[in-house]
């Protein structure tokens, strides 16, 4: 799948932040904050 240049995350990289949510127990705004996307 290609991803455009500006796209702020890569399938990899939802699946990260969606593992700091649900593994890591971080919030919704604050894994927002640690992948610097907007909340």
């Amino acid at each position: 799948m290609g991803t455009h240049k500006d796209a702020p995350l890569t399938p990899k990289g939802r699946e990260a932040m969606v593992r700091s949510v649900i593994v890591g127990g971080l919030t919704k705004a604050a894994a927002a904050l640690d992948f610097n996307i907007s909340g």
